[in-house]
């Protein structure tokens, strides 16, 4: 048995980000026609700033390109509430007088080929209204964009207790064909960018769409899903309503095949992949009676793609002897670059649980706090920092 060892409490941990201002395309777009900018000649004339004027100002961010470097999408957004993203075909752009492969289906966003569209669009760009969140799928094949509403109609709407429409509009680049799915609040690309994660408004529950073939698999009752960071293994926390039908799966879309994990938990948290592996980390929690404090225990599935291996780590474990903390989820689950590790964070008891202060035998935990516990796995934990 391997002895699992506490990390050295480092006194705080802090993260520092340059607040950066996004990057600005080399030849960006023109603002459309209907809603044109403040000239800057007016500006430094001194001349001043109307609110017509400041509503139409515009800001450019959430910029991606795709894999093989041809396409390139960015958001605009305007004070007034409204806004879109732009679809550009880089080649189209560099030769207008090409054919443009990839011209927008009946059902895409608005498309101008060779020279400005009526929006006032560059060449070779569709246009998405009120879209959001776009991305390509790994393999460069596929985009996607959610589009929705303005703010002014989305709270129109709300007052008149109406659904806010969400839909998401999915595009294969190399042909153009385009297709819409109502509903849609968001999408995750697996990492293969063969199969596509989609979350539908209401309920609890996700779609798996296999790109390639278009057909759809549903399971109701998920909360939390998340691809692997390898290939496409989508792991999900299943609650169906009883805590007793409660579990954790692994579906593989290209087979077809559910893997059972775990079940008839208090709950999970914490699901993490491990980078460029098939390893799966999570913690699962254990509850006592009301009112007094709960922990987790951290579980560990090993090569999901082929032979498993399972770690559990307990605390309260008499192998472990770490009764004078919890495990909490503040702090998630880290994974160390070699998956030998782990970091989640701990916190003191405030409500400890009675059965642990009178020493039962099945929770309790003996030792100064080192000791075996699980084969395979170490484990460095945090305390919070004030």
């Amino acid at each position: 048995m391997s002895r699992i060892r506490r990390a050295a409490r480092p006194a705080a941990i802090v993260l520092l980000a340059a607040a950066l201002p996004p990057a600005i395309p080399a030849s960006a777009p023109a603002a459309e026609a209907s809603t044109p900018l403040v000239r800057i000649a007016e500006l430094a004339a001194g001349k001043p700033v109307r609110t017509p004027d400041y509503r139409r100002f515009e800001r450019l961010f959430g910029q991606a390109l795709s894999p093989d470097g041809r396409w390139l999408a960015w958001t605009i957004s305007r004070q007034d509430g409204t806004g879109a993203v732009h679809l550009r075909d880089l080649e189209a752009a560099a030769d207008p007088a090409g054919d443009d492969a990839a011209a927008a289906g009946p059902d895409g966003g608005g498309e101008s080929e060779g020279g400005s569209g009526a929006d006032g669009s560059p060449a070779g760009t569709s246009v998405f209204p009120e879209g959001s969140r776009p991305a390509f799928s790994p393999d460069g094949r596929w985009f996607m964009v959610i589009e929705g509403v303005s703010d002014d109609e989305r709270e129109r709407l709300r007052e008149r207790n109406r659904p806010v429409p969400s839909v998401l509009v999915l595009r294969e680049l190399a042909t153009g064909e385009t297709e819409r799915l109502e509903d849609v609040i968001s999408a995750d690309f697996s990492d293969d960018g063969a199969f596509l994660l989609l979350r539908r408004r209401g309920g609890t529950g996700v779609v798996v769409r296999d790109l390639e073939a278009g057909t759809h698999t549903t399971f109701a009752g998920v909360t939390t899903a998340q691809w692997s960071d390898e290939g496409s293994l989508l792991a999900m926390v299943v609650e169906p309503g009883t805590d007793a039908d409660r579990s954790l799966q692994v579906f593989d879309p290209a087979t077809g095949r559910i893997r059972p994990l775990d079940s008839g938990g208090d709950g999970y948290a914490g699901l993490t992949w491990r980078e460029d592996a098939f390893d799966l980390a999570v913690m699962r929690r254990r509850a006592f009676e009301q009112g007094e404090d709960d922990t987790h225990v951290v579980h560990v599935w090993r090569g999901l793609d082929g032979e498993v291996e399972h770690l559990a780590w307990d605390h309260l474990d008499e192998s472990v002897g770490l009764d004078d903390v919890r495990v909490v989820t503040w702090g998630g689950l880290r994974w160390s670059p070699d998956g030998t590790r782990l970091v989640f964070g701990t916190d003191p008891w405030e409500q400890r649980p009675a059965r642990l202060a009178d020493g039962d035998e099945d929770d309790a935990a003996d030792g100064d706090g080192d000791g075996d516990g699980t084969d395979g796995l170490w484990v460095a934990r945090r305390r919070r920092t004030s």
